[in-house]
């Protein structure tokens, strides 16, 4: 196990000498991270994509960099990942994940377009943390679950924790139907002109634990026995400041 690599300090070509190396976490290059996937030791060790995390940070506004991370999103094993920059993909996320990602956190990517409708497709995700400026628009929407298994997959069928931070322009959340069926936490963090939580959160019995800081006035008024206190009622830990 290797923690806290970081390839501004290190040679990312020296983990091609650790054969037994079976758990990474660190800070990684784009650049650094396709050449991570092209040695010899990560393909030769699936187990190490699936059990490692890696938060990949920088501007991807250049043809090469986003080629760069097109390929490093084309790695199916992988399973933990940060993205960390402004991604100037025509300001919304590729249409390829990794299908086996499990953790993903996006920050500062200062998306457009509303990112759900790709991540609830990812049918292995079970923590989503949506990071300062991840989405700078006002409307954001989790669509229904599909109603037959033939269905495609959307409506994070697998999620378990999400949170929003610092996502200071949202106005409205939209959860429809059947979606994120396994929702256990939530936390929303310093999202001042969300006017109202969705209210599909009171079908979601799975819920457990609400974490609401740093929004309107107005929305705490509603939970603390309000409008919206019905739509969360059920949820047996809740903490809003």
């Amino acid at each position: 196990m290797l923690e806290y690599f970081d390839t501004k300090y290190c040679d990312v070509r020296c983990l091609s000498k650790l054969t037994n190396l079976r758990k990474l976490s660190g800070r990684v290059a784009p650049k650094d991270m396709v050449v991570m996937l092209k040695s010899l030791i990560l393909n030769n060790s699936n187990c190490l994509l699936q059990y490692s995390s890696f938060w990949i940070s920088g501007d991807f506004q250049m043809e090469e960099e986003q080629s760069l991370l097109r390929q490093l999103l084309g790695c199916h094993h992988l399973r933990q990942l940060s993205l960390w920059g402004y991604l100037n993909l025509v300001n919304k996320l590729p249409d390829q994940f990794p299908s086996n990602l499990t953790y993903l956190r996006m920050g500062n990517t200062e998306l457009e377009e509303d990112p759900m409708p790709t991540l609830e497709k990812l049918p292995n995700l079970r923590s989503l943390i949506l990071d300062w400026k991840s989405y700078i628009g006002k409307e954001m929407v989790c669509s229904s679950a599909p109603t037959t298994p033939s269905s495609s997959c959307r409506g994070f069928p697998q999620l378990k924790s999400l949170m929003h931070e610092s996502i200071q322009n949202l106005e409205e959340w939209k959860v429809e139907q059947g979606a994120m069926p396994c929702l256990f936490r939530l936390v929303i963090f310093d999202c001042p002109k969300l006017k109202e939580i969705p209210n599909r959160l009171r079908f979601i019995t799975t819920l457990r634990e609400l974490q609401i800081q740093r929004v309107s006035e107005a929305l705490r008024d509603r939970l603390r026995g309000g409008e919206d206190f019905c739509k969360v009622h059920h949820v047996p830990s809740i903490v809003i400041p």
